[in-house]
């Protein structure tokens, strides 16, 4: 039986002690904060994906949950979205300009 886990925030994930592969593993790269006085927009977070990745029970896995940039004047780039460290990366989207 699949399960699905979603992770929102942290730095590690254990691997359920019954889990020896992943199906996949998807990320999704924070997006980019606007620019409040002007019209162009901030690029979005990054998609990525990884089928059939191999995982020790009970290991702790690194991770990482890209945040969204700040907005404002100056605005700032998304954060990176990771799993594995880089078995599977999405990039942070672009600050407006």
């Amino acid at each position: 039986m699949a399960t699905t886990v979603f992770i929102t925030s942290g730095t590690t994930y254990t691997v359920p002690s019954d889990c020896i592969k992943a199906d996949s593993v998807e990320c999704i790269g924070g997006g980019g904060g606007g620019k409040n006085d002007k019209a162009n927009g901030a690029g979005a977070g990054a998609y990525s994906k990884i089928v059939n990745l191999s995982l020790t029970p009970d290991a702790s896995v690194s991770c990482a949950v890209g945040s969204g940039g700040s907005s404002g004047s100056s605005p700032g780039a998304g954060g990176d979205t990771s799993f594995n460290s880089t078995s599977v990366v999405a990039k942070g989207g672009g600050a407006g300009n």
